[in-house]
């Protein structure tokens, strides 16, 4: 049925019957309109939600398959350079070198050291990204994520309220720490980026073994370490 034209008709031909038909009508128009809208924003919404999922799953193919390119600069030092030893642990503790394959998920270059005395133990690990710093942070979120997941045995994984330590050097950096219930130890690690590389640190932190202080040294140890190789200034 076509509209009436209001404008155009003779107010005395216009019927009550006829104005609130139109009335209606524009009602009508205005209440679909309204319906339009809202169905727009909500494909807007269905398709950032949909890009967001996107991005993870290409993120996640992007390291199952290897980062492409090689945009990493050449360094004049080797992985193992990068390393702790026993000098940054307090008095008795040892160190070994532990044999690590490359990660063939992460295509990181890969090392690691591990670390103990009588009462305890403790890893550094260090990756290399070939493909440069866009993987390595593609690689903290990834690995951050599997290795803070919850382990059968021990609390959820929550930053030490008695060590509130931030790397000022690297570019992403997580602490956190998990109780053990039957036990005084708590399992510690952290994970940061720097540039192309991942530095994983964890240990068992006790009285016996290490102490918080001894822990946040260590920290401090590897940052001093990789702002050295790296050229990054410390505060």
């Amino acid at each position: 049925m076509r509209p009436l034209d209001v404008a155009a008709m003779p107010l005395a031909v216009v019927s009550c019957a006829e104005v609130e038909y139109v009335r209606s009508l524009d009602t009508c128009l205005s209440r679909n309109g309204r319906m339009l809208v809202i169905a727009v924003l909500a494909d807007v919404a269905i398709l950032a939600l949909c890009w967001h999922v996107l991005a993870a799953a290409l993120n996640a193919v992007y390291l199952e398959m290897g980062c492409p390119g090689d945009d990493s600069p050449t360094r004049t030092f080797l992985l193992k350079d990068l390393l702790l030893d026993e000098s940054a642990f307090p008095q008795g503790w040892h160190g070994r070198d532990m044999v690590l394959g490359p990660d063939q998920r992460l295509r990181a270059e890969q090392i690691g050291r591990f670390f103990y005395n009588e009462n305890g133990g403790a890893t550094q690990e260090v990756y290399r990204f070939s493909s440069g710093t866009r993987c390595a942070g593609i690689g903290f979120q990834k690995k951050t994520a599997a290795w803070f997941a919850p382990a059968e045995g021990w609390g959820p994984w929550t930053g030490p309220s008695d060590l509130t330590y931030q790397s000022p050097v690297a570019d992403q950096f997580r602490l956190a720490c998990a109780a053990s219930p039957q036990e005084d130890m708590r399992l510690c690690q952290a994970v940061a980026q720097h540039e192309e590389y991942l530095v994983r640190f964890h240990a068992y932190v006790s009285p016996q073994s290490l102490s918080v202080a001894d822990l946040e040294a260590i920290l401090v140890a590897i940052d001093e370490r990789m702002a050295l190789y790296l050229g990054k200034g410390t505060q």
